[in-house]
């Protein structure tokens, strides 16, 4: 009797197993097709340590959006830009391919002389480049740039449907000056 009992103890356990796992399945079938299902955890960024240096240096230099934006040609914003763009374009150079360092010709001063110490940019992206490093911690505006007042982590876009949803007006911070200006022009 014994020998018995251990034999249909494992031989239940097993049928037990099965039976569980297919009413899992078959609530899970049931809950697709009821549209219950539970949408996937969003997809969060991880940043390098660099990446996390520059958004806390970039959201420390600005000022906050409630002090007003700082002009691009401010020499805080200027430095700031400048040293990105050297860590960027040497990080660049070192690592690009052909398209990369065909694309930083565009950016490239055309006459340098080895006498005199120049800048070797023309032109540096600056509003692109802190819009794309201070993804969700920096605004721009006609009037120049500025931070937000609370850090926030970038996010990774769902889908086509959020760049829609970019065209708001109702998304745009409005520049501290227009706002005191009074009413909009119909």
């Amino acid at each position: 009797e014994v020998f018995e009992a251990e034999e249909k103890t494992a031989e239940d356990d097993e049928q037990k197993r099965e039976e569980r796992v297919e009413e899992r399945r078959r609530q899970r079938i049931e809950k697709e097709q009821r549209g219950m299902v539970q949408e996937p955890m969003a997809e969060r960024l991880v940043l390098s340590p660099w990446a996390k240096r520059w958004r806390r240096e970039i959201w420390e230099a600005l000022p906050k959006a409630s002090q007003g934006p700082a002009a691009l040609t401010e020499p805080t914003v200027q430095m700031l830009g400048r040293a990105l763009w050297h860590e960027v374009s040497k990080h660049a150079i070192r690592t690009g391919d052909k398209d990369v360092l065909d694309a930083l010709v565009f950016f490239r001063a055309e006459d340098l002389d080895a006498d005199v110490h120049t800048e070797p940019w023309v032109s540096i992206p600056l509003p692109d480049m802190l819009l794309l490093v201070g993804e969700g911690i920096v605004g721009i505006t006609v009037e120049g740039m500025f931070a937000a007042e609370v850090p926030k982590d970038p996010v990774v876009p769902s889908g086509g449907s959020d760049l829609a949803t970019m065209d708001s007006l109702a998304s745009a911070s409005v520049p501290l000056a227009l706002a005191s200006a009074g009413p909009a022009l119909p």
